[in-house]
């Protein structure tokens, strides 16, 4: 391990002090390590591989979430719109839609959680849902129709 290590943000770190060096040439400990480096040392990069993989990995879930996130809000406004048309025309009553959808979601919440049950977590995104509030596991969340 190197004495310093480079920070994304400009500075460097000691790494056997842990002080964060800002790059201003009128520092005293930043001369010290362009002094250090004149002698041919060269700094650590901010993250291991492993830490920047796991950084990395960490922006790919968060990325993913975002993603899945607009898409249900999309299909949702497409549902209601549907809904909307499929009353205003007559084809079925709100009475009709209410009982579909309470049997297809028993369906899904049955299947939901027979398949948690089966499954042991293998990334952060299984983990987060594995680790839903008490209760919230294989359950839909209900919002009203518009």
């Amino acid at each position: 391990m190197a004495k310093y290590k480079y920070l994304e943000s400009g500075g460097v770190q000691n790494t056997e002090t842990g002080a964060v060096i800002p790059a201003a040439s009128g520092n005293r400990d930043y001369r010290e390590y362009l002094a250090w480096v004149a002698k041919g040392n060269s700094p650590d990069p901010e993250f291991t591989e492993e830490e920047q993989a796991a950084k990395d990995e960490s922006a790919e879930v968060v990325t993913l979430e975002d993603a899945l996130k607009h898409t249900d809000r999309a299909l949702l406004k497409l549902v209601d719109s549907l809904v909307a048309a499929v009353l205003a025309k007559g084809l079925l009553t709100a009475t009709d839609i209410g009982e579909a959808f309470v049997n297809d979601t028993k369906a899904l919440n049955t299947t939901l959680t027979a398949l948690e049950l089966k499954k042991e977590p293998r990334s952060k995104a299984d983990k987060t849902l594995s680790q839903a509030p008490s209760g919230a596991k294989g359950k839909l969340y209900e919002r009203p129709l518009h």
